[in-house]
């Protein structure tokens, strides 16, 4: 199984492998390269098959974790004044239900609680798995990548110095537009942060 293909030539080595300690080596079923996945690299991807028994760990309880806020609906002016709106009726509702010898600790904690209630009534939460880099990665993105693959494709079918080359000059343009769309995406951010401070 070869893991690396000597530039310029059709010999291929095996420099590449799959560590795994010995309580673990009967776990390994298969072992293998992948030829057709592109890693941007003049390797192989090597990839392992494990089976492994997986212990009963602690279950996290429903309602627990982190919340993710849908915060789309908070950034808009509607949205401030709602929730504005509702936690101070919830402030003063807390306010009055206290009575009593003043406990600091019990009320920092009826105040985030209360601000948590507040944020629950007007943005709500979210359970949308948000994609890693979905925000920016575009159809331009992806047609990049699919010319990169080809040209990586034909340069493994039939490697000379001019499908070499263009395969080099694509992965350079990918990683370009990538890189420039990220951070077109990271100013629209920034620009939008600061619009919500400057009219808060």
């Amino acid at each position: 199984m070869g893991t690396w293909k000597i530039p310029g030539s059709a010999e291929v080595n095996q420099i590449d492998h799959v560590l795994v300690s010995s309580r673990h080596a009967s776990s390994i079923i298969d072992a293998r390269n992948s030829r057709g996945v592109n890693c941007n690299s003049d390797h192989y991807l090597v990839k392992a098959k494990v089976r492994e028994r997986i212990s009963r760990g602690w279950k996290h309880r429903a309602g627990c974790g982190r919340r993710k806020w849908n915060s789309d609906l908070i950034t808009s002016p509607e949205g401030k004044m709602r929730y504005r709106a509702s936690l101070e009726k919830k402030l003063e509702e807390t306010i009055t239900i206290e009575s009593g010898p003043l406990d600091m600790n019990k009320m920092w904690n009826d105040v985030k609680e209360t601000k948590i209630a507040a944020g629950e009534e007007v943005m709500g939460t979210t359970t949308t798995i948000q994609k890693r880099n979905v925000e920016w990665f575009n159809e331009e993105c992806r047609e990049k990548i699919a010319k990169n693959n080809e040209a990586r494709r034909r340069m493994l079918q039939k490697e000379t110095r001019g499908s070499y080359e263009k395969y080099k000059k694509l992965q350079k343009e990918v990683k370009k537009v990538c890189k420039q769309k990220k951070k077109e995406h990271l100013q629209k951010q920034l620009e939008e942060i600061r619009a919500v401070e400057q009219t808060g």
